[in-house]
């Protein structure tokens, strides 16, 4: 029994924050509320594991001022920056001739961020950058010591936000979301009562 009722409490928490998140997600532009289902914090049987995030990769069009933006104004450390062009990386990218300049750059949790530039396959052209709420992978959330701080520092240097750091629902965090240099959707999040 006691099982049941620590389940059916994470399982309300999960649903709290899923809303919470939903409502930040439409802050600044309308989004229509799918159903909000109530899914077990559990995996399913047999299901193989995954170990950890290894990284998120954004393809840019320009590293300088993606290197910028992550290094240089968020604080993420360099931990590997090299060119690739081998059989390897045009198999597993599809991407015939491919070659890729690639940084990484880690936050100091140790999980990466790899920023990736297409030297031979070069494009300025930009989609318009999309709605919090359309389908697909959306956006990147990175907590944040000092949100108030950063949001300051980040708007002198010219970075579009959605709205300023907002107070999450359950009074847990401060988030916001901004633009990384190709449009990306980057979440800022800092913790308020760990």
């Amino acid at each position: 029994m006691a099982f049941h009722h620590h389940a059916a409490n994470t399982a309300a928490k999960l649903h709290a924050h899923h809303d919470a998140a939903f409502r930040l997600c439409c802050i600044t532009q309308p989004c229509k509320a799918p159903g909000t289902p109530t899914i077990p914090p559990t995996r399913a049987p047999n299901a193989m594991t995954i170990l950890a995030v290894r990284h998120t990769g954004i393809v840019v069009s320009d590293m300088q001022r993606s290197l910028h933006f992550y290094r240089d104004l968020l604080g993420m450390e360099v931990w590997a920056d090299f060119q690739d062009e081998s059989d390897y990386v045009q198999s597993v990218t599809e991407v015939t001739g491919a070659k890729v300049w690639m940084i990484k750059l880690k936050a100091a949790d140790g999980v990466s961020i790899e920023l990736l530039q297409y030297l031979s396959h070069p494009s300025d052209i930009r989609q318009p950058p999309s709605k919090a709420c359309d389908v697909g992978v959306n956006h990147i959330a990175l907590q944040v010591d000092d949100i108030d701080s950063l949001h300051t520092k980040l708007v002198a240097e010219g970075i579009r936000f959605h709205a300023p750091p907002t107070l999450s629902g359950d009074g847990g965090a401060k988030v916001t979301y901004c633009r990384d240099p190709e449009g990306v959707i980057v979440e800022l999040v800092q913790i308020l009562n760990p």
